[in-house]
């Protein structure tokens, strides 16, 4: 939400945030977004099993499967594992989608003297755009943060927290500050420098959805705002009707 908040300020919103509001909505879609994500993924599970059992062509159950031949298991989790990556991919990129919009106008409303919005009216707005967006994004994000984890895995940052907390101590009292100094040794700068561009790489991934999803509410509270200024202004008397009004008044003169 406050990644939508900032891409809202850089479209041109401007006023001072209500965090209380946001709080609210934060803890609010995060529930939601929370619940639906275990649902559909615990049942995204049962149907890649059901799937890749079909497409061997074998009643194959779990149980059986251990005793089964390793060229069947093999090829019953690679299936398995692509099918559950798919379904995941395009659920997750769709609930993204549904609740992009309704998310941003959330996060529009946390502007101080912001007007307040109605969930049905921006629910599932701007889909299909939004949608591919969140299919690249994602995608992209899972191949950077697995791509990061190897990084740091092997001697990177996460390593070197853990190796100079328990170090550190010891080389002041050996060495003094150039026990200390040596310790840098054990970077990796290569592998940092991919552990750190991968994290940036994702943000950078994470921002272009948040822009998105703020450029497809200002399009949509555009629109609605034009509709609501017709609705509220007078209708406009027709020229004839005009002409008759006219007519009648002037007949009516003594």
């Amino acid at each position: 939400l406050y990644g939508m908040y900032v891409a809202l300020e850089l479209l041109g919103k401007r006023g001072l945030i209500d965090w209380r509001v946001m709080i609210n909505y934060s803890i609010a879609f995060g529930v939601i977004l929370g619940l639906l994500k275990v649902i559909g993924l615990f049942a995204i599970q049962y149907l890649s099993i059901f799937a890749a059992q079909q497409s061997l062509g074998l009643n194959v159950s779990l149980h059986s499967l251990q005793t089964a031949d390793e060229s069947l298991q093999s090829a019953f989790t690679f299936s398995l594992i692509s099918i559950l990556a798919l379904l995941s991919l395009t659920f997750l990129s769709a609930l993204q989608a549904t609740f992009a919009v309704p998310m941003t106008a959330a996060a529009n409303s946390a502007f101080q003297k912001s007007h307040s919005f109605s969930l049905g009216e921006v629910f599932g707005k701007s889909f299909l755009p939004l949608f591919l967006i969140a299919v690249v994004t994602l995608f992209l994000q899972l191949f950077f943060e697995i791509f990061g984890a190897f990084a740091f895995l092997f001697g990177t940052i996460v390593f070197q927290i853990a190796v100079f907390a328990e170090l550190v101590s010891n080389s002041l009292s050996d060495s003094g500050v150039a026990g200390l100094v040596d310790l840098f040794s054990l970077i990796n700068p290569k592998a940092t420098l991919i552990g750190i561009a991968s994290i940036l790489a994702v943000l950078w991934l994470k921002a272009w959805f948040w822009s998105a999803a703020a450029l497809a509410f200002t399009k949509h509270e555009k629109v609605g705002t034009k509709y609501k200024t017709l609705a509220s202004q007078p209708p406009a008397v027709p020229p004839q009707d005009l002409r008759s009004l006219r007519k009648a008044r002037e007949n009516n003169r003594p």
